[in-house]
């Protein structure tokens, strides 16, 4: 149903269900629904909407767009009941919650890799092109985590969730709607994150002398002040979840690795300069 070579598409319906969508599958659906042909429109919706494969695909294919339309999926329980069934919701709320511990894991061990390769990496390689996104986050980014904009998404999906869907309704519903949202908005970055992380890995197995593969002192001098400089501006991200509403965030005094003193002698100016 899907290629990993094409955008892919999150339409969020009007019930506890969704689908992952290729655009080629979606602008089908959108063409029978433009016919006014509910029977095959809502046979298609039931197909792609199966509860199990969609989250299954969110997983998988990580959709980078969202699309929020109106229709039910018309399943018999989505259209005999008025309002959302809490069944429904509690299992899409799950699968949800399970995919943002997912993501935040992924996060955590993709900081593990970049620090683990950092000391093989030359100051060429750290300032060019290759793998931009990734030195920018995790060597020179200074901004606590819950002020950089890579983690705003992340935030209020995190708010989002932090509901219990005991009763049905409406506002439940949009609850997870809007998490929904929030999560696919982020999609994007992490996919470059990791894919800057591939590049680097890539680098340093087949092309040592490009990456500067020796280990040298310096390096590892830099490669240890940068994650300490990364730990201390994720300090309280350990406890970030959809358990927790919000995350308190550090008094600027209480920052004392930013003040600006510091700012001027970085790691991550040091090493421009090897």
């Amino acid at each position: 149903m899907t290629s990993t070579s094409e955008q892919l598409i999150l339409v969020s319906l009007d019930c506890p269900h969704f689908a992952v969508l290729s655009e080629l599958d979606y602008e089908t659906l959108i063409d029978y629904c433009n016919r006014e042909d509910p029977e095959t429109w809502q046979f298609l919706l039931q197909a792609y909407s199966e509860p199990r494969s969609s989250l299954e695909n969110l997983r998988k294919f990580s959709p980078t767009r969202f699309v929020r339309d109106e229709r039910q999926c018309g399943r018999a329980e989505c259209l005999v009941h008025s309002q959302p069934r809490v069944t429904g919701l509690r299992n899409l709320h799950a699968g949800l919650v399970e995919y943002f511990n997912t993501r935040k894991a992924l996060y955590l061990q993709l900081a593990k890799e970049y620090f683990d390769l950092l000391p093989f990496l030359g100051a060429r390689t750290i300032n060019g092109l290759l793998s931009k996104i990734a030195h920018q986050h995790f060597s020179i980014e200074t901004q606590h985590w819950t002020l950089d904009p890579f983690f705003e998404s992340w935030q209020i999906a995190a708010t989002a969730m932090n509901f219990r869907p005991s009763t049905d309704g409406d506002e439940a519903l949009g609850h997870v709607r809007h998490a929904l949202k929030y999560l696919v908005l982020g999609v994007a970055d992490m996919k470059q994150l990791m894919e800057d992380i591939w590049s680097l890995k890539y680098l340093v197995g087949r092309f040592p002398e490009e990456s500067g593969l020796e280990r040298t002192d310096r390096k590892q001098v830099f490669a240890n002040a940068s994650r300490a400089a990364w730990e201390k501006r994720m300090s309280g991200f350990e406890h970030f979840g959809v358990n927790v509403r919000s995350v308190k965030r550090p008094s600027p005094e209480s920052l004392e690795w930013q003040d600006e003193d510091e700012e001027m002698s970085t790691p991550w100016e040091a090493h421009r300069e090897v």
